[in-house]
């Protein structure tokens, strides 16, 4: 397989292409085609890819950056533009192309899993978690030694350890999966040596370990002690386990065997819960609605899409797949709105507000640090036009900004708007923006304790010096310039 890249703008636009090019990666196109074309464009700066068949013609490229996985290539990256050794431009590329190499090793998964179980079990998100979990999944499925799966009640778990199976050479051997929850006393050490033969030159995973009781634990010990080698190159099984408690913990409350621990845990991977990866939730339940739905009629209206992804899903993908199946099935209308919800799961739906109501108060309290950080996208649970105009009070928070002119970006009438900052946030859009000013004009003295005051005052936004130090004192509790000092090295 062969991908190349046109790009007419600057190299590093190819953060947008990335994200909008990423779901054709995984639509299974490559089966019948060479190579593959993403184009961004020069006057919409819009990320756009094209596949072409065999028979295209394609002007030779400039620069190739590898794909690769596993220090092995998957494929090349051609570019159309010069690339310099050792240039930002360089380092962009390759962050992309590592990219690639992760999306089409999930694509690989998604294959491989199917064929053998009739199921893909590839992972599904973009969010920075998944992508650390994929590239420890890249360097542990390259090993043969024993690993532990740190995962929160109904993550992952299966997922992640057949995508380190089907990534790692054990891959053509079979997948075992033994379930410590799930097994009578009497018989687990015949269950156990069972699973043990019929994973051979494959992998087993012995799933939430840390329920099992002690004597059940020097069983496993003992056979680990007498059957198990380290050795990188034999046919025994791959050795997978997970736990929904930290083992080392237990060890140290008397609750898990230190000498078991010791042979499990050479590696440990942690699966991310859902409230640590909020970014994927409308993906997830997109997908996991689309793929579950009895008739192509029904649909989740936006309120109560809304009310699902603001939820914490404490109990992970299972409580989420759970709640959206009985959803599909109970609901007695096609377009499932936050009314049906209520009237279908009446208790979980109380849940959801509840949650909700606790989110505002969350971002009543720390609005101030979501717009400093820039992370007022994923904040949700706001009023649609609120959320747009705390998103153009994020990124023009230097320019002038009137309550009319917020209004307007955001679609909504000034008074309305007023009212939407009071009653969600509990402060004016003056008080949020002049506080937002003046955490931006602290990050400054932090980053140069030098700058002056009449300098960082029109920096940041303020036209009136004696303004700015008022309004610096009343969030600070004392001046610009006393500030400054706690910054700058003591003299001796």
């Amino acid at each position: 397989m062969e991908i190349r890249s046109q790009v007419k703008r600057n190299p590093l636009d190819v953060a947008l292409l990335f994200n909008n090019s990423i779901a054709q990666l995984l639509d299974n196109k490559f089966n019948h085609l060479t190579r593959c074309d993403f184009v961004v464009e020069y006057q919409t700066c819009h990320a756009v890819s094209h596949f072409w068949p065999k028979s295209a013609q394609f002007e030779k490229p400039i620069s190739k950056i590898p794909i690769n996985y596993q220090r092995k290539q998957l494929g090349t990256l051609h570019l159309l533009v010069e690339v310099k050794q050792g240039s930002s431009e360089e380092l962009a590329f390759k962050q992309f192309a590592s990219q690639l190499g992760l999306m089409l090793a999930r694509l690989r998964v998604a294959q491989l899993s199917d064929e053998k179980f009739g199921q893909s079990f590839a992972l599904q998100g973009y969010s920075a978690e998944i992508n650390k979990l994929e590239r420890l999944i890249e360097k542990c499925a390259n090993t043969l030694f024993p690993l532990v799966l740190n995962a929160p009640p109904g993550s992952e778990t299966l997922a992640t350890a057949i995508s380190i199976h089907m990534l790692s050479d054990k891959k053509a051997g079979p997948f075992v999966e033994l379930d410590c929850t799930s097994i009578d006393a009497h018989n687990f050490e015949s269950k156990l040596k069972q699973a043990f033969e019929q994973a051979q030159n494959g992998s087993l995973l012995i799933a939430n370990v840390s329920h099992l009781p002690m004597s059940q634990q020097t069983q496993l010990n003992a056979l680990l002690t007498n059957q198990y080698s380290l050795r990188q190159n034999t046919s025994q099984p791959r050795l997978l386990s997970s736990s929904e408690h930290n083992l080392y913990a237990r060890v140290n409350q008397g609750l898990f065997s230190r000498s078991l621990f010791e042979k499990l845990s050479f590696l440990e991977l942690p699966i991310p819960s859902i409230k640590d990866r909020k970014t994927d939730l409308p993906l997830l339940i997109n997908t996991l609605f689309d793929y579950h739905k009895i008739s192509a009629k029904q649909s989740l209206a936006k309120d109560c899409f809304d009310l699902l992804s603001q939820y914490d899903w404490p109990g992970n993908m299972m409580q989420l797949e759970q709640t959206l199946v009985k959803l599909i099935a109970l609901s007695y209308q096609d377009d499932i709105s936050s009314e049906v919800l209520k009237q279908t799961l009446p208790e979980f739906s109380q849940q959801l507000e509840n949650s909700a109501v606790q989110t505002l108060g969350e971002h009543r309290k720390s609005i101030i640090t979501i717009l400093f950080k820039k992370q007022v996208a994923e904040q949700r649970a706001l009023h649609p036009s609120l959320l747009k105009a705390l998103i153009y009070m994020q990124n023009n928070w230097q320019q002038e900004i009137t309550l009319t002119g917020l209004a307007n970006q955001a679609f909504v009438s000034p008074s309305h708007l007023s009212y939407l900052f009071k009653n969600t946030l509990n402060k004016s859009f003056k008080q949020i923006l002049a506080e937002l000013r003046i955490e931006h004009a602290k990050a400054m003295i932090a980053q140069d304790p030098n700058i002056r005051i009449t300098d960082l005052c029109l920096e940041v936004g303020f036209g009136d010096l004696s303004h700015f130090e008022k309004i610096f004192r009343r969030y600070t509790g004392m001046s610009p310039r006393d500030y400054k000092k706690q910054y700058k090295p003591y003299r001796i």
